[in-house]
């Protein structure tokens, strides 16, 4: 007997026989329950099957095209009890879709029972408080169910980033920009103008800054890695920040599958008012350059005698 299904009270030794064997296993074919029935005798199976159903200890489900037999734990079998096959029904199809819910349609897609049959049975489960309906952010107009016990998934809310089913913008922002501060603050020192050499080793994983965002006290609710990760996507997005391997160096624990190396953030610095217009190569006369294949010192056009540069030179501007 598994220790996950205790043995329910005042069943008859056949009923007792076929329980016990039913939940050893995930699941049984109606069409292959003769393997746990042996000592059951052929003309007493189908009142077994039916007493354990009515007493909500079997769950008859439909398995691609096949029926299944499943036992069902004491506790659970309490709260079905006496429920209308109809109902019980309804009631395992909610429970089979776990956290992610399903849509009443597709209540009635899987149960085959009419609209109006299962509406009444959801109303009644409702009201036993057995099933609640939640708003899926993705499809805001549908009405899902679960069992009333249940937190729904992220799918369904949206994660952290959601507000009462709805995108809260400014949660958002406030914690991007506490991101981007930390990130910034460790990128580049105080010094205007100053950067760090190649060798330095305390630039934050998204792990770090997970945890700088706790310790800031800045969010009421505890945010995952992921969640961070998606912020920070949207900063690279944005071109404030950038991610690269850092091999080794760093303190970080943001293991990607890289062994000893991890993925770790650094601020873009923006680029400086006076001086926007002529970073970058495609600024200068070369990066645009129609002769730029033939350019050598010893060729026909060289940085000596190159009429591009000498006008570029003399832009006021520059």
């Amino acid at each position: 007997m598994s220790e996950r299904f205790a043995l329910p009270p005042g069943l008859s030794p056949h009923e007792r026989t076929f329980y016990q064997q039913l939940s050893k296993r995930p699941f049984v074919y109606a069409n292959k329950v003769e393997e746990i029935t042996e000592n059951v005798p052929v003309d007493m199976i189908t009142d077994v099957i039916n007493s354990l159903s009515r007493k909500g200890l079997l769950a008859i489900e439909v398995m691609g095209k096949e029926n299944v037999f499943k036992a069902v734990k004491v506790e659970e079998a309490s709260k079905t009890a006496g429920m209308d096959p109809d109902v019980k029904l309804v009631y395992q199809t909610i429970k089979n879709a776990e956290n992610e819910g399903i849509w009443l349609k597709h209540i009635k897609t899987k149960t085959n029972l009419h609209q109006q049959v299962v509406i009444r049975c959801v109303k009644q489960l409702e009201q036993r408080q057995l099933v609640k309906a939640v708003k899926n952010v993705k499809f805001p107009t549908r009405k899902t169910y679960m069992l009333f016990e249940l937190t729904p998934s992220v799918e369904l809310t949206g994660g952290a980033w959601y507000t009462d089913q709805t995108l809260d913008e400014q949660f958002i922002k406030a914690i991007m920009d506490v991101c981007h501060r930390y990130i910034a603050d460790k990128s580049y020192p105080r010094k205007a103008g100053a950067v760090y050499p190649p060798t330095y080793s305390h630039y934050p994983s998204a792990d770090q800054i997970r945890r700088h965002i706790k310790d800031s006290g800045v969010s009421g609710i505890e945010l995952s890695l992921q969640d961070i990760k998606s912020i920070l996507d949207v900063l690279i997005y944005d071109g404030k920040v950038e991610k690269f391997i850092s091999m080794g160096y760093g303190d970080d624990d943001d293991d990607d599958g890289y062994g000893s190396s991890s993925w770790v953030y650094k601020a873009v610095r923006a680029p400086q008012k006076d001086h926007s217009l002529s970073e970058g190569l495609a600024e200068i006369p070369c990066g645009t350059c129609p002769v730029f294949d033939f350019c050598s010192e010893d060729g026909p056009v060289s940085p000596n005698n190159c009429e591009y540069y000498k006008q570029w030179l003399k832009k006021e501007d520059w």
